[in-house]
């Protein structure tokens, strides 16, 4: 479960759904461009650390003593500059009493190659911790020593987004002119080579987002949006010269939130981090349409990496390989669990060429974890979570009645053509699994044992209901049926379709516990349960 407030929990007794909205933001940029550049300047404080103005790590910025107009230690305001890595780029130069500098400030971003795919601008972030940003500056392009684009801004904004059309350079150049402050340095937090489009449910014609994920690691998770936006204005024509259609490219990052109007302020939760993987945006349509996925669009490369060691290693090898984008703080986008380290693996007289996200699966099934994205776009490989909050899917939120299926008797789990066996019943299926990584005996007897007990729950529940995109993939809930039982499931799939209101269909495996004594309480809602 996503956490959320009590506000947005109690929300869902109502009859009627708060106010629901969706927004999408992506950043239109060309995949590798920023982690690429290097930036330079012409002058720039010893304490400024201005090399880090390009790895969008999205640092915490602060307001020091620097020895400007206002800014003085003795006022008790500011702090003295201690050893830090969070003041961005600050000039050596301090502007003037109109504001105008006598020597302007040149921040100069050098790239490794010469860029032909389009970009509409770049993005610039001056000051958030100062509240201040350069009120006049130019943006120049170059190919080489070659000027092909140069544009004078006039700005009132900390955050600055440029529309400058680039293509066909390896340089760029921001020259401020005028700060908004006199007796002030010039400084500036981020450069994106880029611009950053938002679209919420006054351009959104559909969306729908489906996630699924498998109890044993049998299968690849899936995490993906499929959306379409207004078109009417033709800014999507793939023949409009002006158009945005020609700044899309494949794994450009979408991130999407959904939210609900409550007491007035939108609570707001993340959905997901997704890359753009196809489009359709016929020159005659009303509509454009997108699909993004998840990070594993990165990884369906071969696996190179060790074939001996452990678990934990080869999945952290394959992780390595595939490059995947970090987060912004500049952490990695994967998480790999500390058992995986207590297990070896020896794949070496193998010879089948797998992908690095089916090594990753192969990895997760051997340690009996579950392999999901996350809604920070964190590939997570580690044991089911035990960490709900007591979510039910009550019959007054439900717009049928769950179905219920079984899946065939089982009699028992053979793992690697009998290296482990777990017996379950007399008769029935033999559920049988292959997995080069499990090269034990031991290791074999206790996956087959995990997935016996796993599968020995065959009741599937699926239903379609108002959903509260707060639930989420592998989340253990309960289930109402139409005679009032509550059925405890693990989610194994959920679809969320929003058109002004949420719209949700699940799939799950019963699970053996205790229902009455997990709620400890009484349910309150199908968001939530009131703890005793």
């Amino acid at each position: 479960m996503i956490a959320t407030s009590d506000k947005w929990r109690i929300a869902q007794l109502d009859s009627l759904a708060p106010e629901a909205f969706v927004e999408i933001t992506y950043k239109v940029t060309e995949p590798g461009l920023q982690e690429s550049a290097v930036e330079s300047n012409n002058g720039a404080m010893s304490f400024s650390d201005h090399n880090n103005i390009v790895d969008m790590t999205g640092r915490e910025h602060q307001t020091y003593a620097t020895l400007e107009h206002n800014l003085w230690a003795l006022g008790g305001d500011h702090e003295l500059l201690p050893n830090v890595d969070d003041t961005g780029f600050v000039s050596s130069v301090i502007s003037g009493g109109d504001g105008s500098f006598s020597t302007s400030p040149v921040i100069t971003i050098t790239l490794d190659a010469l860029h032909a795919q389009a970009i509409p601008g770049i993005t610039i972030t001056w000051s958030t911790a100062y509240g201040e940003y350069a009120s006049r500056f130019r943006v120049r392009a170059f190919n080489g020593n070659t000027e092909i684009a140069s544009q004078e801004f006039e700005n009132t904004s900390v955050e600055t987004d440029c529309q400058i059309a680039l293509s066909g350079y390896n340089k760029v150049q921001i020259e401020i002119l005028e700060w908004c402050l006199p007796n002030r340095r010039a400084r500036m937090e981020r450069l994106f080579l880029g611009a950053t489009q938002t679209y919420n449910k006054n351009n959104l014609l559909s969306y729908t987002h489906k996630q699924s994920a498998d109890l044993l690691s049998a299968e690849l998770p899936k995490n993906n949006i499929t959306f379409s936006l207004n078109n009417a204005d033709g800014l999507w024509n793939p023949d409009n010269p002006s158009g945005h259609i020609r700044y899309l490219a494949e794994r450009q990052e979408v991130r999407v939130r959904y939210g609900f109007k409550l007491d007035g302020v939108i609570e707001w939760i993340d959905a997901g981090t997704f890359w753009i993987s196809g489009w359709d945006t016929p020159s005659n349509g009303l509509e454009a349409k997108f699909t993004a996925r998840d990070m594993l669009e990165f990884m369906s490369d071969i696996y190179t990496g060790p074939k001996k060691g452990s678990l934990y290693e080869i999945a952290t090898a394959a992780f390595v390989q595939a490059d995947l984008p970090t987060l912004d703080n500049g952490d990695p986008r994967w998480f790999i669990a500390d058992n995986l380290k207590e297990y070896m693996a020896d794949f070496s007289d193998n010879n089948t060429d797998y992908k690095l996200a089916e090594i990753v699966q192969l990895c997760a099934n051997a340690a009996c974890c579950v392999m999901f994205q996350d809604r920070r776009g964190v590939v997570r490989v580690e044991s089911i979570r035990e960490n709900s909050a007591g979510y039910a899917i009550r019959k007054m939120i439900s717009y049928t009645h769950p179905e219920f299926t079984l899946t065939k008797p089982l009699k028992s789990v053979s793992v690697n053509n009998g290296m482990g066996i777990a017996e379950h019943s007399a008769s029935g299926e033999v559920q049988k699994l292959e997995n080069s990584l499990i090269s034990d005996e031991t290791r074999a007897n206790h996956v087959a044992e995990w997935v016996r007990r796993t599968l020995e729950n065959r009741k599937i529940i699926s239903g379609d209901y108002r959903a509260d995109p707060s639930m989420d993939v592998l989340d253990k809930i309960a289930v109402e049926s139409k005679y009032g039982t509550n059925n405890a499931i693990y989610v194994t799939e959920i679809e969320y379709k929003f058109a002004g209101a949420f719209h949700g269909k699940y799939t799950g495996r019963s699970t053996d516990f205790d229902v009455e004594t997990w709620y400890s309480g009484e349910l309150v809602s199908g968001g939530g349960v009131k703890r005793a």
